[in-house]
Parts: C-alpha cells; sequence; structure tokens
C-alpha cells in the first residue's frame, strides 16, 4: 500500500508540474533550505539558506552556482545594490547575528564584524548604495552608511520581540514587522521617517500572529503579510491598515510587487497568491509543490523566482500563468489556527476530522482544496466528529479547513 501511495502522489504531482506555470529550476546546487532571493538585474540573482548556502545565476536562473561564504551559519536573508555589492545576515551555531559582505559580486565573501552579534538577524534593505538597515530578535536595529563594511545599533525605546522583515519606500521611510511572544501575543508595525534615527509603532495586530515580510509600491502604498493568512494594506503610508480576505490558510512568508498592481505572496505547503488589481482580490497559483516557500522576488510582471525549502527554486515567464483558485469567503483576523486530526489518512473513501476542541457541538464551514488552491468541496458541518465521504476525489494531497466565527482550524490527507 505504502509503494502504490507514493507512486500515486508521484504520478499527481507530475501532473501538477506538466500544467503548473511556476517550473522547478534544475539541477538544484543544494539541499538546504533557501530563505532568501534576490535579483538586482535581469541575469545575475543570488539565493541564501541554511547551513552557509549562498548560490549565484548569470543567466536568468538557468543555472545556479554555489559560492564560498566562509561560515556554516544560517543566512536569512541577501540584497544586492547592483551586481557585485551585497550583504547576507543570519545567525551562527551561538545564536548569534552574522552579517557577510561581498564587493565582487559572490566570488569573496567576508564577515563584518557588527560589534552587536548578541541577536538573530532575520531581513537586510538598503534604500540605496550606501544605507542599509538590518532588524532581528529583541529589538535590534542595524544601520550602516558606508554600504555595509560598518554597522552601528539604533537605540529605541520600543518593545519587539521580533522583526523579521524591514523595507524603505524612500532613503528617510521605513517599515518593520514581527510580532511580540511574551504576554499579549500579536504582530507589530513601526516606522520611521528619518532614515532610522527614530522609530515609532504605528499598528499592533489583534490576533495571536506574527508579521514576516513588507512591501511598498510607493511612500503611501504597502503590504504587509504574515501567519495565519494574514495579508494588510494600506494606502496612508501606514497610518491605517486593513486586513484583505484571501484564499490563505497557512503562513505568508514573502510579499513582493513588480509593479503597482501585480503582486505575489508566498508561503507554507507551497502557497502562491497572485494580485493584478493592487491587492484587492488575490488568487492561487499552481506552484507543483508542497515545500514551503521563503522567499519571492520579481524582476518584471512576468519574470519572478521563489525559493523554499529543500532547496527549492521555482521560476515564471508568465508572470505564473492562469490563476488556478478561487477566492475563498473573508477570515476572521482575530481566529486561532490550529490543527484539524484526520483519519484514517491515507484514505480511499472517508475521512473523520476532528476539531481542537473535543466535545463542541458547534457550527463549521467545511472546505477542502486541491493541491494547486482549487476549491472542491465546501459544506456546513456541525459536532466534534464530521465525517466527509471523498470517494469522489482522484488519488492526491488535499487541505482541509474548518472555520467559523471563532476558529480557523486547518488539516492535509492523502487520497489513494
Amino acid at each position: 500500500m505504502k509503494k502504490s501511495l507514493l507512486l500515486s502522489i508521484a504520478l499527481f504531482l507530475t501532473g501538477l508540474y506538466t500544467f503548473a506555470q511556476w517550473t522547478t529550476q534544475n539541477p538544484l546546487p543544494t539541499s538546504n533550505p533557501l530563505n532568501s532571493v534576490y535579483f538586482p538585474d535581469a541575469n545575475t540573482g543570488y539565493a541564501v539558506g541554511d547551513s552557509g548556502t549562498i548560490i549565484k545565476t548569470t543567466d536568468g536562473g538557468i543555472n545556479w552556482t554555489s559560492q564560498t561564504s566562509g561560515t556554516s551559519s544560517k543566512l536569512n536573508s541577501v540584497y544586492f545594490t547592483d551586481a557585485n555589492n551585497g550583504c547576507a545576515v543570519g545567525v551562527n551555531e551561538n545564536f548569534r547575528g552574522i552579517i557577510v559582505k561581498t564587493t565582487d559580486g559572490g566570488i569573496t565573501w567576508n564577515t563584518v564584524n557588527t560589534g552587536y552579534a548578541y541577536s538573530i538577524y532575520y531581513s537586510v534593505c538598503f534604500p540605496n548604495a550606501t544605507a542599509g538597515y538590518v532588524v532581528g530578535n529583541d529589538n535590534v536595529i542595524l544601520k550602516t552608511v558606508d554600504g555595509g563594511s560598518s554597522w552601528s545599533a539604533i537605540s529605541t525605546s520600543l518593545i519587539v520581540d521580533f522583526l523579521f522583515s524591514v523595507y524603505f519606500s524612500d532613503a528617510d521611510t521605513g517599515y518593520a514587522v514581527g510580532g511580540e511572544y511574551i504576554g499579549n501575543v500579536h504582530g507589530d508595525i513601526i516606522k520611521t521617517t528619518d532614515g532610522g534615527a527614530t522609530w515609532t509603532k504605528v499598528f499592533v495586530g489583534g490576533d495571536i500572529s506574527s508579521y514576516y515580510s513588507v512591501y511598498f509600491t510607493n511612500s503611501n502604498t504597502g503590504y504587509v503579510v504574515g501567519r495565519n493568512g494574514t495579508i494588510l494594506k494600506t494606502v496612508d503610508g501606514g497610518t491605517t491598515w486593513t486586513g484583505i480576505p484571501n484564499p490563505a490558510f497557512t503562513f505568508l512568508k514573502s510579499v513582493y510587487f513588480a509593479d503597482a498592481n501585480t503582486g505575489f505572496v508566498v508561503g507554507s505547503y507551497g502557497a502562491i497568491l497572485k494580485t493584478i488589481d493592487a491587492g484587492v482580490t488575490w488568487i492561487t497559483q499552481a506552484s507543483g509543490t508542497i515545500n514551503n516557500l521563503n522567499s519571492v522576488f520579481f524582476t518584471d510582471v512576468n519574470t519572478g523566482w521563489t525559493v523554499g525549502d529543500n532547496g527549492t527554486i521555482l521560476k515564471t515567464t508568465n508572470g505564473g500563468g492562469p490563476v488556478v483558485g478561487i477566492i475563498a469567503p473573508p477570515r476572521q483576523t482575530n481566529n486561532a489556527q490550529k490543527s484539524l486530526k484526520i483519519y484514517p489518512n491515507p484514505t480511499t473513501e472517508k475521512i473523520t476530522i476532528d476539531p481542537s476542541e473535543p466535545g463542541s457541538n458547534k457550527t463549521w464551514t467545511l472546505f477542502i482544496y486541491g493541491m494547486t488552491g482549487q476549491e472542491l468541496i465546501k459544506q456546513q458541518v456541525q459536532g466534534f466528529m464530521v465525517e466527509v465521504n471523498v470517494s469522489s476525489l482522484p488519488v492526491g494531497i488535499y487541505f482541509i479547513r474548518l472555520v467559523n466565527n471563532e476558529k480557523n482550524e486547518f488539516g492535509k490527507f492523502f487520497k489513494e
């Protein structure tokens, strides 16, 4: 049975790859998780990941070669100001932050002594060739004014346990996002208008969440994504933020806009979302993978890359191709997200779904999604032991979502 299941899954995934508009870049130069990707021009790109992994392409991602980073640290983020000058940041085995820098397109990478290495560094951004910023845990914000050769810590009175992403819309105006995990757990968005000298907390999320990525298309319009499928948008420079309904029910790790209207979000279980109307609506796309996707980057509205776990590198040359999903009902942004118990798993005919609250007799809306994000089953169910007939579904991997006005729970099962 196991061999039959694995073969069926492989055939199912092969079918997805056949029709997918995101294609795997082969051969993959590493099996390590890749955490960040950046292209300073249409042909030259870099990706970084665990165990000091740095890879480079000079032909638009057709071929990738490994570079010697000089470290075995986990690298979380990479940013280049041109094809030759860039920095990557992360954390070493002693849980101390590390920054490596190159000035020759990655032929050599050198570790930069920041003088403040007691935090994990999660994200790096350069609004111009000389000024750059790094954020991390313990409320750390670093700044460079010499292209990354030296860094100094910025003093802030804010309390944010983790800052996962930083983005500057111009030389003076920047945003960082993250979350707090002690006491009242929530997401945070902070802003500076004076080149990082001072920062103000402009938004505190009302849900048990964290924000993982931030991107602005102009001085007023920006987007934040995070846990529980969160997508937030501002049109007034961060003064107010509005939650956007979307099909996601998983962690969203990275957001990038190719122009003012066309944007992409990637996340767990191979999730890819696209908007062509400045974030008003989001549609799922076929990624052809169930690996977590951690970073996305586009050089124009059609050409982009996303990287993730197990050395995954995907590329599109047509903006991800036609949409394959439909918009799910608006999520309750204050919902807690928990995992479902599903059995038997694998199954051939029926599954029983056990929500996380035994004994509850609540009414739920049940959704079953295919690998490409399309909604296959939707029905109202009640109780704490929900039985669903899935015999009509073809062999493959499926995702389940149970939602009501209090909870948002999800799980995964195999149909053999």
